[in-house]
């Protein structure tokens, strides 16, 4: 594990020699690239140029110590330390999205595009999961890579607009499943905190790739907010971390100038569970996580009945994305309606493989939509 290290980091840098300097004297002296909330971040950051010279672990973060044997003394030295800790104080590695924000110069969107819509489909993160496939490091790393080759797509072609469809699962939660007690990478706030900064980062990478960019997210069973130890829903559907982080990403780029094309969608009150959305195509895309069925070959008789009802514009859709199942399917069902699964850049799910067998690659879906018609869809690609 790599450590953020003070002596490094020009933040730290300006803090060490201007000890008494205000966070916006600190910000002048900085070239004003750094928000002030930034600057309190670091300042307040544990110092981390005392590293244990045997474990490479900052000493802030050690627990406890214990002596046993060590070459070539003929005795070393053991310690005991908070992983959790050691994710957070790590995470500053990853780009500091205020500072990113802040230091970007204002762009506008490509004014010059196709009359198309780039889909990505992000769907069951599932950040602090662990399995054979890593844990949340390896998964962001995942993911930026699959947006890095989703940007270089959009800038050979630029489209008419984006939609990124956030399905669900962005976090792993803490009530779904007894062993994530003691299996989970981060806590619960940690979860939120790197949810909020990966998709800051995803949305900051497309923002100027089209006139037009949407983020989409719906409530799922990880991310939902369960009564403490049980599995029950805490009240409405609404009340779900991914649509928190929707609100909250709202306020942060609310008024951010060179955003102002970027809109936030998500299902109408507290009790949906699914939205619709009309592209600039004029093709309809249905969005939901996919828990709703008890499996991924019930969901075309779930959309069926929420069409018949008329529920959350269901019935005009013409294609459901949807998460929940970490695979890839297309399923076309009635009058050339489509159903797409989404893949989860998740580490896996060794139980699920130990059990059935089966394993899906991971990754997250792109494709693009030209407008309404028997295949809206074109160009699906795993990346």
């Amino acid at each position: 594990m790599t450590w953020h290290k003070p002596a490094d980091c020009e933040i730290c840098s300006v803090l060490e020699s201007h000890p008494t300097a205000t966070n916006a004297e600190v910000k002048s002296l900085g070239g004003g690239i750094w928000g002030e909330r930034t600057i309190r971040r670091h300042r307040n950051t544990p110092r981390l140029d005392d590293v244990d010279s045997f474990f490479n672990v900052p000493t802030s973060i050690v627990t406890s110590r214990g002596k046993s044997t060590r070459l070539p003394d003929g005795s070393w030295e053991k310690i005991t330390y908070r992983p959790q800790d050691g994710a957070l104080l790590d995470a500053l590695n990853y780009d500091d999205i205020e500072r990113f924000l802040d230091s970007r110069p204002v762009t506008t969107p490509p004014k010059s595009c196709q009359g198309r819509t780039a889909v990505l489909g992000l769907a069951d993160l599932q950040l602090a999961k662990t399995a054979s496939g890593g844990g949340t490091k390896e998964t962001v790393e995942r993911v930026f890579a699959a947006v890095d080759r989703f940007v270089e797509f959009c800038e050979a072609d630029p489209p008419a607009e984006i939609v990124v469809a956030e399905c669900g699962d962005v976090i792993e939660g803490f009530d779904n499943i007894g062993t994530q007690r003691s299996t989970n990478d981060l806590d619960l706030t940690s979860q939120v905190r790197t949810a909020r900064r990966v998709l800051l980062e995803v949305m900051q990478r497309v923002k100027d790739l089209a006139p037009k960019v949407v983020l989409v997210s719906v409530p799922s069973n990880h991310a939902m907010v369960r009564l403490p130890g049980t599995k029950d829903i805490a009240s409405t559907p609404a009340n779900d971390w991914g649509i928190e982080l929707s609100h909250q990403l709202g306020d942060v780029l609310r008024y951010r100038e060179g955003w102002e094309h970027v809109s936030l969608l998500r299902p109408d009150g507290d009790y949906a569970e699914a939205v619709t959305y009309t592209t600039v195509t004029g093709a309809k895309i249905g969005f939901v996580h996919g828990h709703q069925a008890n499996s991924q070959a019930k969901l075309a008789d779930w959309w069926r009945g929420q069409a018949m009802g008329r529920r959350n514009g269901l019935h005009e859709a013409d294609i459901l994305l949807h998460g929940h199942y970490h695979n890839f399917r297309v399923e076309t069902i009635g009058d050339s309606r489509w159903l797409l699964g989404l893949p989860s850049p998740d580490p896996g799910s060794d139980w699920y493989t130990n059990k059935t067998g089966d394993a899906s690659s991971p990754g997250l879906l792109a494709f693009d939509i030209s407008g309404p018609g028997s295949v809206p869809w074109s160009n699906l690609r795993i990346l």
